[in-house]
């Protein structure tokens, strides 16, 4: 049985502590945070992960499943708008089956967050670097 991971990232984040400052700063994470909490299902693991990243572990799902939810987490952040200025995640994506291939499907989410923030969160499955 397949289980997906997700990583997201919180996009500009050290520009928002640099021009907001850290308590700011720590205001964005709690609610990148909770909205996280609020839109994955029971059987989901969804932790901090360090610094603006946050994982979130789907058990018995696909990648097309995960890409589902941090699209459905990335428009609530978009879209709740609560600070003066916008803030947006990037994500990556990895499925594995075993614990064996838990570090590859790990590699492969971040290698696929780099590129979507290099890409503006424009990158799609049809693009040559999309992985999952």
């Amino acid at each position: 049985q397949k289980s997906v991971l997700i990583l997201l990232d919180i996009n500009n984040f050290k520009d928002i502590n640099d021009t907001y400052g850290h308590d700011v700063g720590d205001k964005v994470l709690k609610f990148v945070g909770e909205t996280i909490s609020k839109n994955v299902r029971a059987s989901d693991i969804a932790a901090r992960f360090g610094g603006d990243e946050f994982i979130i572990i789907l058990p018995h799902s696909q990648a097309f499943d995960a890409a589902i939810a941090a699209e459905r987490i990335r428009n609530h952040i978009i879209s709740e708008r609560p600070f003066q200025f916008l803030v947006d995640i990037s994500y990556g994506i990895g499925e594995f089956s075993s614990s064996e291939e838990y570090e590859l499907a790990f590699k492969n989410a971040d290698t696929f967050l780099y590129e979507m923030k290099k890409h503006k969160n424009s990158l799609r499955k049809e693009d040559k670097n999309w992985k999952a």
